[in-house]
């Protein structure tokens, strides 16, 4: 299936990003984000880089949704 636009991001051997390891990314960047010494230069970044990974998570959620109403189909009409 595809990954309905977003970019594919993927860990350092090239595979494809694992969806837990993107939603504790998310969530560490959240956490650096509320801290009260978050480094103004390094935001615009962080920003991105948490658009980035919503992008992809949602993606990927998507990919999911496909391929379980796929299987459901599938098993409709055995």
């Amino acid at each position: 299936m595809t990954d309905h636009g977003a970019t594919a991001l993927t860990t350092t051997d090239g595979h494809p990003l694992p969806y837990a390891d993107a939603i504790a990314e998310l969530e560490a960047i959240l956490a650096r984000l509320e801290a009260s010494s978050v480094d103004v230069d390094a935001l615009a970044d962080q920003v991105a880089r948490a658009t980035e990974l919503i992008a992809y998570c949602r993606a990927r959620l998507a990919t999911v949704r496909t391929n379980v109403a796929a299987v459901l189909e599938a098993e409709s009409h055995d």
